[in-house]
């Protein structure tokens, strides 16, 4: 089946089982906290499957564990994002941390060697007036 017709059979299931079954009483359904336990996937096995059946023939329950999928996603999205941004926070640190430690041991040795250095040249005569003696 091509691309577009998939995706267009896939958008008039969509609408078939978010409008063509309605339930205005609810009759049968679970409650909310319970469609949103297997949207989060909280809720598994066969309880769940169960009223996975329901919602294919109840429009309503449908929507509502559509939107509840959708927060879940959002929710995921979300905690993957704080995760990223934990591990640049702890690696931004680390390198900080690094650099201090490294960088200010890595000054004392520059500044020691150029201290050696001069010390040296002074011994030659390069450090003095007149150029070398």
């Amino acid at each position: 089946m091509a691309d577009k017709q998939e995706e267009k059979l896939r958008q008039l299931a969509k609408e078939l089982f978010l409008n063509e079954y309605p339930n205005p009483e609810r009759k049968g359904c679970p409650d909310s906290q319970t469609i949103r336990a297997i949207a989060f996937g909280k809720l598994r096995g066969e309880q769940a499957s169960e009223w996975r059946t329901h919602f294919a023939t109840c429009s309503p329950c449908t929507r509502e564990y559509a939107g509840f999928r959708q927060e879940f996603q959002r929710v995921k999205r979300l905690q993957a994002l704080g995760a990223i941004a934990a591990a640049v926070v702890l690696a931004v640190m680390a390198g900080w941390l690094a650099l201090g430690k490294f960088g200010f041991a890595g000054r004392i040795i520059a500044a020691s060697q150029s201290r050696s250095e001069r010390a040296r040249g002074l011994s030659r005569g390069w450090g003095t007036k007149g150029g070398a003696a």
